[in-house]
């Protein structure tokens, strides 16, 4: 199974390094991401007809780059306004010196990412045509390295929201610790909101003037507690007050949460094999749980549940079957190899997906958008990656 999930990554690595291109840029001056879209652990952001995201999320290489997509042309090139730039060194705007995933931020028109310096970790920003690359703020280094890892960051008013976890190290063994804090964006004091000892992803997401988030345990990395039930906890935090509230614990949760999102009153939390929404109006919690070990995506007021590879249902919140299809779609074929949900917007779900010939002599990647009232699936960008004979399966 690690062997499949390596040759998988750097799969994933191959494709985003033969993306190019250079065109025109979009203009989205006092842009914000849209309100499902996911960009936890992801580095997708979304606004209007233009998904920005970075390849670096996938990918090792130093040189890795800021990119964009026309989800209306299918046009992805890197995101530099640079007159006569080639996109090919370190002083492309495109540019970004990191590996693994940046929290890639979309607020009043630029966007936002972290880097980690030597020592420093920096927040630097570019407007979204490409121009006008600079350097924000220098990270509370103590506190980022308490949330450094998978997690989330959103900018709210002028001040940057943190949520995630990190490695640590204590007693010689090592741990996870997660946390949440707060770092104005004019050089103003940073302020731990929650910390916890406990081996778990948090994840955040700000709706209106409160940031919610959530302390998901993960499973065990040994066999000494791995009888120990994993726990749920949901929080919110008023930006405004500053008053940090409980919402909801399950002691007993049986699963883990990878994403969350805040909309219509309602907070939405999905996972490998399970889904959940906490109504914030009467503090109801309903959780659907996957039989067959596949993943499950929500927003936009839909679940897609996948029965396995190559089918799936779609059903609304109360669990009620809506419509169900195959996959792949019609006109592309292949053995599905990987599926990543990006997020959802205006009742369409996005997906970067696989198909591989049976020869495993190549692969298709595709960047997909499923549309949940027609039904049917546009491809809005694909690469193939062609294998030596020595790497075919």
């Amino acid at each position: 199974m690690l062997k499949k999930k390596n040759i998988f990554i750097l799969i994933i690595m191959i494709v985003f390094l033969l993306l190019s291109g250079c065109s025109g840029k979009p203009n989205g001056e006092g842009a914000s991401s849209e309100p499902f879209f996911v960009n936890c652990d992801s580095d997708f952001v979304k606004h209007g007809d233009i998904i920005y995201f970075y390849e670096g999320g996938l990918s090792s290489e130093p040189d890795s780059k800021l990119r964009f997509l026309d989800v209306s042309t299918g046009e992805c090139m890197p995101l530099c306004g640079k007159p006569d730039c080639m996109h090919n060194g370190a002083d492309c705007n495109a540019s970004v010196n990191a590996t693994g995933f940046i929290r890639l931020m979309l607020y009043n028109g630029r966007l936002f990412w972290i880097e980690s310096g030597s020592p420093e970790f920096i927040l630097y920003s570019i407007k979204t045509d490409g121009t006008d690359r600079r350097k924000e703020l220098t990270l509370d280094d103590e506190l980022y390295s308490l949330a450094y890892g998978e997690g989330t960051a959103e900018i709210h008013e002028g001040v940057l929201y943190v949520c995630g976890s990190a490695s640590r190290v204590s007693d010689g063994r090592p741990s996870i610790v997660c946390a949440v804090f707060s770092q104005p964006l004019n050089g103003g004091e940073a302020k731990l909101i929650y910390r916890s000892n406990e081996r778990a992803f948090i994840f955040g997401r700000i709706c209106g003037d409160i940031l919610y988030f959530t302390e998901s345990e993960m499973w065990p990395d040994s066999d000494d507690n791995s009888d120990k039930p994993l726990v749920l906890k949901l929080f919110s935090y008023n930006t405004k007050t500053e008053e940090l509230s409980e919402l909801y614990r399950d002691e007993r949760a049986d699963a883990y949460y990878r994403y969350l999102l805040a909309a219509d009153d309602a907070l939405y939390l999905a996972g490998y094999q399970t889904a959940a929404v906490f109504s914030l109006a009467d503090k109801s919690f309903s959780h659907y749980r996957s039989d067959n070990n596949m993943a499950m995506d929500i927003g936009e007021g839909i679940m897609l549940r996948w029965e396995s590879p190559n089918s799936y249902l779609c059903s609304d919140l109360n669990g009620v079957p809506l419509f169900h299809g195959t996959y792949p779609p019609e006109g592309l074929s292949g053995q599905p190899f990987g599926k990543i949900y990006i997020g959802s917007s205006n009742n369409k779900f996005y997906y970067y997906a696989c198909l591989a010939p049976d020869d495993w002599s190549s692969e298709n990647w595709y960047i997909m958008e499923f549309d949940l009232e027609t039904h049917e699936t546009k491809v809005l960008w694909e690469h193939e990656v062609k294998f030596d004979e020595q790497f075919s399966r």
